[in-house]
């Protein structure tokens, strides 16, 4: 499985307002016990990804520390971003007892449900 590197995880981020603003009017939402997705097919080969921290999250330190997480998981583990969506990962609660491993699992699950919603729409 393809890993990424800084460079190549930078391309495969959504960092504009637009582009986010646009996916929570436009896109699709997937709910898992964690996190809600929310995506959208693109017009490019390759998926990107955002992560937004509300400040139901906590203070700066913690919502931090989230997106750290979940960076890890998306652009430096065996997660493929090769699907052509654009998709948000929006974290519900700050847990800093969650295990590493059990995000990674449901990020997968949930990544895995998105290419399958596509398959059928």
């Amino acid at each position: 499985m393809k890993k990424t590197s800084g460079k190549e995880s930078r391309k495969n981020r959504i960092r504009r307002n637009v582009e986010i603003q646009t996916l929570f009017e436009k896109g699709k939402r997937i709910k898992g016990k964690n996190f809600d997705l929310v995506f959208q097919e693109n017009k490019e080969n390759t998926g990107r990804a955002g992560i937004v921290v509300g400040k139901k999250c906590g203070i700066a330190v913690e919502r931090n520390r989230i997106k750290r997480i979940f960076r890890e998981i998306l652009f430096n583990r065996d997660i493929r971003l090769d699907q052509p969506f654009d998709f948000l990962l929006i974290p519900k609660k700050a847990d800093p007892g969650k295990k590493f491993n059990i995000l990674q699992q449901e990020v997968k699950k949930v990544l895995e449900q998105m290419i399958r919603l596509r398959g059928q729409g």
